[in-house]
C-alpha cells in the first residue's frame, strides 16, 4: 500500500504570527491565503492559478445532529437517543458486510476498525452529511468569515497542498459545508497527514474507496499510539468516596492504584491485572451515574475536544459489534 506523505511546513506557526490581521474584502483575504501558502513552502506559480479559480461560497455550516453535554442530558438518555438498538443493528450489519476488508486493515495497522465504524455511525449517521461542494471555496470562505479561528487557515493550506502536490485536481476535492471530505468527513489535514492508498491504484480516494478510507483512519489512530492489545476501557464501581478532582482524566494512574482507592469492576470483582498502563476514571454524571475506567485508547477516541458522552457511546457501539 502507498502512503501520501504531505508536509505542512510550519502552517500553524505561520498563521499564528499573522492571525491578528483583519481583512475587509474577500479578495484581500485570498491574497493573504496565497502569502501564507508561499510562507509554508508552496510555490507561488502553482498556487496562483488554483486560487484564481476559487469562488466565494456563501452556504452556512452544517450543524452536528448530536447533542452537547448540556445539563438536561445525561448519559442514560444520551445512549437511548443516539445509540438505540436500531443503530446497533445498523453498525453490526455494516461491519459484517465488510468484515473481510476490516480484518485485513485490523491486521495491517493494529487498530480495531469496529471503533472507526462506530464513531462514524454515531457522529455522521453513515455519511449522510457528505457534500459535493468545492472544498477550497468552502474553506477560504469560512476562513474569511471567521478570521480569528486558526482552524480554517490550517485546513485551507492543507487542502491547497493536496491540490498543489498533484494528488488531486481542484474539482476532485469536494466537501460538505464545513470543508470535510467524503462520507467519513475527514479534514484536509487528516488526509494530508495520514492518507493511505490501500489498494495501490495510484490515488487516495476517501470519497469512494472504502479500503483507502478505513486504512487512512486506522493509520491515524496507529500513528497516535493506539494499542491493539487493549480495548477502550470498562465500566467500574466505587466502593469508597473519592475526591472529584480525580475524575475525568484529571488523574491517570495504574489500575492497581485505582483498586487501592476502592475502584472495582462493575460487578464488584477485581480490576484487570494489567501493569505499565496508566488509566483515568471517567465519571460524566457524578458518582450516581455510570462510572468507567478509560484506557489510553479511550483518550484517543476522545481526541482534543470529543465529549465524554460521544466517546462512551462510540465505545458502546464498538462493543456491540464485537459481542453479537
Amino acid at each position: 500500500m502507498r502512503y501520501f506523505i504531505g508536509l505542512i511546513l510550519g502552517l500553524g506557526c505561520v498563521f499564528t504570527a499573522t492571525a491578528a490581521t483583519s481583512f475587509d474584502s474577500y479578495s484581500d483575504y485570498v491574497a493573504h491565503v496565497e502569502k501564507q501558502a508561499v510562507a509554508s513552502g508552496m510555490t507561488e506559480s502553482r498556487i496562483k492559478p488554483i486560487l484564481s479559480s476559487v469562488k466565494r461560497y456563501k452556504r452556512m455550516s452544517v450543524e452536528s445532529p448530536l447533542a452537547e453535554e448540556a445539563p438536561e442530558m445525561n448519559l442514560e438518555r444520551y445512549l437511548r437517543q443516539y445509540a438505540p438498538m436500531d443503530k446497533v443493528r445498523q453498525v453490526r450489519s455494516y461491519y459484517n458486510d465488510h468484515q473481510a476488508l476490516f480484518e485485513q486493515i485490523d491486521a495491517a495497522y493494529g487498530v480495531q476498525v469496529r471503533f472507526i465504524v462506530a464513531k462514524w455511525a454515531l457522529l455522521h449517521d453513515f455519511g449522510r452529511e457528505q457534500g459535493s461542494f468545492p472544498a477550497l471555496s468552502v474553506l477560504i470562505s469560512r476562513g474569511y468569515a471567521d478570521q480569528d479561528n486558526a482552524y480554517w487557515m490550517e485546513q485551507t493550506l492543507a487542502a491547497l497542498q493536496l491540490v498543489v502536490s498533484g494528488q488531486y485536481r481542484l474539482e476532485q476535492l469536494t466537501s460538505n459545508g464545513d470543508g470535510l471530505l467524503g462520507p467519513y468527513l475527514l479534514s484536509p489535514t487528516q488526509l494530508l497527514s495520514y492518507g493511505v492508498d490501500y489498494d495501490n491504484d495510484g490515488r487516495i480516494d476517501v470519497w469512494n474507496n472504502l479500503g483507502d478510507i478505513m486504512a487512512t483512519l486506522a493509520n491515524e489512530l496507529s500513528e497516535q499510539g493506539w494499542d491493539r492489545r487493549r480495548t477502550w476501557g470498562r465500566q467500574a464501581k466505587l466502593t469508597e468516596a473519592l475526591d472529584a478532582s480525580l475524575f475525568n482524566f484529571e488523574t491517570v494512574q495504574s489500575l492497581a492504584n485505582w483498586e487501592a482507592l476502592g475502584v472495582t469492576a462493575w460487578d464488584g470483582g477485581r480490576l484487570p491485572q494489567i501493569s505499565n498502563m496508566d488509566v483515568g476514571l471517567v465519571v460524566p454524571d457524578g458518582i450516581e451515574g455510570r462510572i468507567y475506567i478509560g484506557y489510553p485508547n479511550f483518550k484517543l477516541l476522545m481526541g482534543e475536544s470529543f465529549p465524554f458522552y460521544q466517546a462512551i457511546a462510540t465505545a458502546y457501539l464498538a462493543d456491540r459489534i464485537k459481542f453479537q
